[in-house]
């Protein structure tokens, strides 16, 4: 697997499209891919707003909440054209256009649903293009939002401890339990499964290296693909839990990484990746 792309920024100097200030490329927690344009969205955290580059990662604009700052953006997903991003301080959902007007936002240190409060929400996805899964952090568990909510439902109560990433693929429920470490499978009833790539397995911890994941993504074929802060790289697993292979090491040069964070797929089933501390980079593999 050859290394295509990188760009690396230590501050983005364009000036923002729809913020005042210029936005710094620090505090980047979670990625998503337009699925339209392949566009890259990137959730800067602390810094408070979306970071919008090309195809190639080229930086485009900054997306801020027109009405006020987003709050402490984690993770993020699309639904149609409409991004839903998790605001991790504000324990809510925004729902946003790519212009930065806010469509609507469910919880707010409110009740999401009848006896359930969001609490330290971290990422989410979107299944169907209509229903969305979002890793309630705080409340250990991960909700399955319809879309006529607050109508949702709980999945894995009692089995998960720090949910930080889920994914849908092939009518199954993956789950990133950071504190575990490990990724739960559960049915799309919301049953539990297994437990594979578990932390002190011969898969997980075979090459006798800190494993610190806190983003996936899976492929058209199944792979898992984790992005591990821990030592610096990308691992592959297959959805047994065998890894097949893992990339990058620390270091600012093309195929290493500084603390990498959020990881997804484009269109052309490329592995887009970026990192938090340092090289502050987008790389496109």
């Amino acid at each position: 697997m050859d290394t295509l792309i990188n760009r690396n920024y230590n501050r983005i100097t364009n000036r923002d499209i729809l913020s005042k200030d210029c936005a710094d490329f620090m505090y980047v927690e979670g990625l998503a891919i337009c699925p339209f344009t392949d566009r890259i969205f990137v959730a800067t955290g602390l810094i408070m707003s979306i970071l919008v580059f090309t195809t190639t990662g080229d930086y485009l604009y900054s997306i801020t909440d027109n009405s006020r700052s987003l709050f402490c953006p984690w993770g993020l997903c699309f639904i149609g054209e409409v991004i839903c991003v998790t605001e991790h301080t504000n324990n809510s959902i925004a729902f946003i256009t790519t212009d930065g007007d806010i469509v609507t936002r469910v919880g707010e240190n409110c009740q999401i649903f009848p006896g359930v409060l969001l609490s330290n929400p971290t990422r989410l996805t979107a299944y169907l293009d209509t229903d969305i899964f979002l890793c309630d952090s705080g409340n250990h568990q991960v909700l399955h939002l319809f879309p006529d909510l607050p109508l949702c439902r709980r999945i894995g109560v009692g089995k998960l401890s720090k949910t930080e990433d889920v994914k849908v693929y092939n009518n199954e429920i993956f789950v990133l339990d950071w504190r575990s470490p490990c990724i739960a499978i559960f049915n799309m009833s919301g049953e539990f499964i297994a437990r594979i790539i578990t932390h002190g397995s011969s898969t997980f911890n075979q090459l006798n290296d800190v494993v610190n994941p806190y983003c996936f993504t899976i492929d058209n074929a199944g792979n898992l693909i984790l992005s591990d802060s821990g030592s610096n790289s990308i691992r592959v697993f297959t959805r047994t839990g065998k890894m097949n292979i893992k990339f990058g090491s620390r270091g600012d040069n093309i195929g290493k990484f500084e603390y990498p964070m959020g990881i997804g797929i484009n269109s052309s089933s490329q592995i887009v990746s970026v990192c938090r501390r340092n090289n502050n980079s987008i790389q496109i593999f």
